[in-house]
């Protein structure tokens, strides 16, 4: 009897096992759903963040892209010509000495302005041809005035055309002196002072000086820094209002003193 009753409790203690078994492994299997659940769950959330996340970058892109068409669209190049030679109000102090035979001029005209720093803070000096003098204006009514041709600093020289002033005088260059140099022939080219272009940048050359028509018209020398009128060059500057023609020449130049050389419609006679 006392086996008998061993053995029943061996058999109940073996079916308790095994059921506790067959629960461990339910839940295991439980746990490994849930497991997969939220490992999907979680891509899922990092693939909805993500496609946020790349979302937000094309509406970035899509706001700068919008911002730099405005910057463009607002763009105003007379209003970025005006902030670089509109600021000073008070006309510059120079000196010019000028004779005239037969009709040509020749004059000494000192656009030092003190110095370099000083011409800095300085106007610039605006000369009419005509009569051979300075007109007494600075820099903030010169970009809208008429009564100016050629304005000077130092080595920078600008006409009244385009970025620099109202009026639409024309340059062109001949390579002859002045004596033997004959009018540009048609096809010649002419130039104005047009350095901002249509998306508001400046064009320069050199150490940020911008590109008028004139240009880089003088010989620097890297080694010793010299600045000079180079030899058989001449100008024409034209006027197509009134036809007016002036031929011109830089005779000499030495830190910021012009030794020039013009004529006014020096065909008119032929």
């Amino acid at each position: 009897m006392k086996i008998r009753s061993l053995g029943f409790a061996a058999v109940v203690v073996a079916l308790v096992v095994g059921c506790g078994d067959d629960d461990g492994s339910t839940n295991n299997n439980a746990n490994n759903v849930n497991n997969v659940n939220n490992i999907n769950n979680a891509n899922n959330a990092n693939n909805i963040n993500n496609t946020n996340n790349a979302n937000n970058a094309n509406n970035a892109n899509n706001a700068n892209n919008s911002n730099n068409s405005n910057n463009t669209n607002n763009c105003d190049p007379a209003a970025i010509a005006a902030e670089q030679f509109g600021v000073y109000t008070d006309a510059a102090v120079g000196t010019i000495d000028v004779t005239e035979q037969d009709g040509v001029f020749t004059a000494t005209l000192d656009a030092s302005l003190g110095g370099r720093e000083a011409a800095a803070e300085s106007s610039w000096l605006y000369l009419d041809i005509e009569t051979g003098s300075f007109v007494d204006i600075g820099d903030a009514e010169a970009i809208t005035a008429n009564t100016w041709d050629l304005a000077f600093k130092r080595a920078d020289i600008r006409t009244n055309s385009a970025d620099s002033g109202a009026r639409s005088l024309l340059l062109a260059k001949v390579d002859a002196d002045f004596e033997t140099a004959e009018t540009p022939a048609q096809g010649a080219e002419w130039l104005t002072d047009d350095f901002v272009t249509d998306t508001c940048e400046l064009v320069t050359f050199g150490q940020s000086s911008l590109l008028t028509a004139f240009g880089q018209w003088y010989d620097y020398d890297p080694m010793t820094h010299v600045v000079s009128a180079p030899e058989d060059v001449t100008y024409y500057l034209y006027d197509p209002t009134d036809h007016r023609v002036v031929k011109l020449a830089i005779d000499t130049y030495e830190s910021g003193v012009y030794g020039l050389t013009w004529e006014i419609n020096p065909d008119a006679g032929q």
